[in-house]
């Protein structure tokens, strides 16, 4: 099935990202495979993070969709299921750490098979409002 494949696919990718190979980075280039859109409560309950300040964030994930690059939707947010768990330190680095399921959608996996995913990175906030991050699945 195509979502197999691309299931099979990321998890080469994310190997290869990791250093799993010894392939450098210039050489290596990755089509665009989905985009994913989510949408998060508008009310979360931040708490203090007592290693080096901060807070960490509690957001849920109300709904969401997975989208190939034709914008054909692949899979939808499966809601009350992961939900982002960052935390925001005082010196403006937002950890990211967002677990997400999706349910595929039958026309591409007649048995609607769910799809885990973590992501997981680092943000930065600067001053002009603007964001600079690395974030990784």
């Amino acid at each position: 099935m195509l979502f197999r494949s691309l299931l099979s696919f990321l998890a080469l990718a994310a190997f290869l990202a990791c250093g799993g190979a010894t392939t450098s980075s210039s050489d290596l280039t990755l089509p665009y495979l989905f985009s994913i859109e989510l949408q998060a409560a508008a009310d979360f309950n931040p708490i203090d993070y007592p290693y080096g300040g901060g807070q960490r964030l509690n957001i849920a994930l109300t709904n969401g969709t997975m989208s190939t690059p034709g914008n054909e939707t692949m899979a939808t947010l499966v809601p009350g299921f992961g939900g982002e768990q960052g935390v925001f330190r005082e010196d403006g680095i937002f950890l990211i750490d967002a677990r997400v399921v999706f349910q595929v959608e039958q026309s591409f996996d007649p048995d609607r098979k769910f799809a885990f995913l973590q992501i997981r990175g680092k943000s930065l906030f600067l001053s002009d409002g603007t964001v600079k991050g690395l974030t990784f699945m």
